[in-house]
């Protein structure tokens, strides 16, 4: 009987914490309890506080002003990447930022034993030597970057092996490129002779026959 008594009460207070009065499609909020009011406003207090501590205002290229807008956001192809199309509200100048996930807290371990933080740069750039005066346009590039590195982060570890690093790579070369693909095998796996680089081009043209 006591705790029915104590939750109803609990209740009638609640009721006259917050009284909602609608006008059109606003929503006005009325405190009415002065027992629970201080608590509401720490919260309020506490919401706006991370977030204008957590939130990197985006300055516009022109005018150098923090006060601007996202006007449009469109997801990449490859799905893990988002362009937004912003307005500055003091100069009216529009530009576009792009989002991207990023590799954060990966070491990778060399063939010697070394360790080294994971760099995209590294992997962009020996990407681009292995396609060097083939044709292929930012966006595919992009693209394989990103599925390279959503593979890497597949395995769910603090470290990686160079190797595995570069069967993923070969893995997403083989579809993209066959000439990059060749490139990077005969650099990779260090091909001692002919005979050894025919091996894996006769078994290159077997699986594009297969497809």
């Amino acid at each position: 009987m006591r705790i029915w008594r104590s939750r109803r009460l609990l209740e009638r207070k609640w009721d006259r914490v917050i009284a909602i009065k609608k006008r059109g499609a606003n929503a006005v909020l009325v405190l009415r309890n002065t027992t629970f009011a201080p608590l509401f406003l720490i919260g309020i207090a506490i919401t706006y506080f991370l977030f204008f501590c957590y939130t990197v205002p985006m300055n516009c290229p022109l005018c150098k002003s923090s006060d601007t807008k996202v006007i449009d956001s469109r997801s990449g192809p490859d799905g893990v990447s988002i362009r937004r199309r912003r307005e500055c509200n003091k100069c009216g100048y529009r530009f576009s930022t792009l989002e991207e996930v990023e590799i954060l807290d990966l070491t990778v371990v060399k063939s010697d034993g070394r360790r080294e933080a994971y760099d995209r740069a590294k992997l962009e750039h020996g990407l681009k030597r292995a396609l060097e005066k083939r044709p292929y346009t930012v966006d595919r590039f992009k693209t394989l970057v990103h599925k390279i590195e959503r593979d890497i982060q597949k395995r769910k570890k603090d470290e990686i092996t160079s190797r595995d690093i570069g069967e993923i790579v070969m893995n997403h070369l083989q579809s993209f490129d066959k000439v990059a693909y060749i490139r990077f095998a005969s650099v990779y796996r260090a091909f001692e002779d002919v005979a050894t680089f025919q091996k894996e081009l006769s078994g290159l043209l077997k699986k594009t026959r297969k497809k």
